[in-house]
């Protein structure tokens, strides 16, 4: 977002200081680009943490990561076939 940001402003810059227009037109065009991208990447990245409990389903298969060494279990989606891994809490 920085980037889309500092594209927009040094095109107001350049428009500022009677630049050729077109590089005015090039760099506000590349940075609505790269603030467009960012905001559609930032959507999709969104923890699975905020979806209904009852919309997954325990498969009851469990493991230790061996990244984090934590115990995981895997959870599944049957309408869309996602897998989900989610840490299970110490009882």
């Amino acid at each position: 977002m920085v980037i889309g940001l500092a594209f927009l402003i040094v095109a107001a810059v350049a428009q500022s200081l009677n630049a050729p227009q077109t590089l005015s037109i090039y760099l506000g065009i590349a940075g609505l680009l790269v603030l467009a991208s960012a905001f559609a990447v930032r959507d999709t990245s969104r923890p699975k943490e905020d979806q209904p409990e009852g919309y997954w389903q325990l498969t009851g298969q469990r493991f230790h990561d061996p990244a984090t060494g934590r115990m995981m279990e895997i959870r599944h989606n049957p309408v869309t076939g996602e897998r989900d891994y989610v840490e299970v809490k110490d009882s």
